[in-house]
């Protein structure tokens, strides 16, 4: 895989990492909290369909580049305006280790 071509990291969005919340009862609730605004290019990979539990259920994944980032990591979300990305892996592009490759689900809600 090659670079990214000038122009293609076009999406500004926004990392956010989980962070856990003291629920008052002893336990905790997971929420995201914004670290930074950054540049990437976004691609649909699969979109899938299925019924389950009596209901139809739909999930969208999207492959991400970004350049490359340390705090980058599964389980942090990217958010696209109303629209937001699950990480579920993240890796360099190349042995250069310029670019990091995101897998991602869209999650809808």
């Amino acid at each position: 895989m090659s670079a990214p071509a000038i122009g293609a990291l076009r999406h500004r969005l926004t990392l956010e990492a989980p962070v856990d919340v003291d629920d008052g009862a002893g336990g905790f609730q997971r929420d995201f909290a914004a670290v930074t605004t950054i540049w990437g290019a976004l691609a649909p990979v699969r979109a899938a369909d299925r019924f389950a539990a009596g209901r139809n259920e739909w999930s969208l994944t999207h492959r991400v580049r970004l350049r490359m980032r340390g705090d980058v990591a599964p389980g942090c979300r990217l958010r696209l305006g109303p629209r937001v990305f699950l990480i579920h892996a993240a890796q360099a592009l190349d042995a250069r280790a310029a670019f990091l490759v995101c897998d991602c689900e869209e999650i809808v809600t």
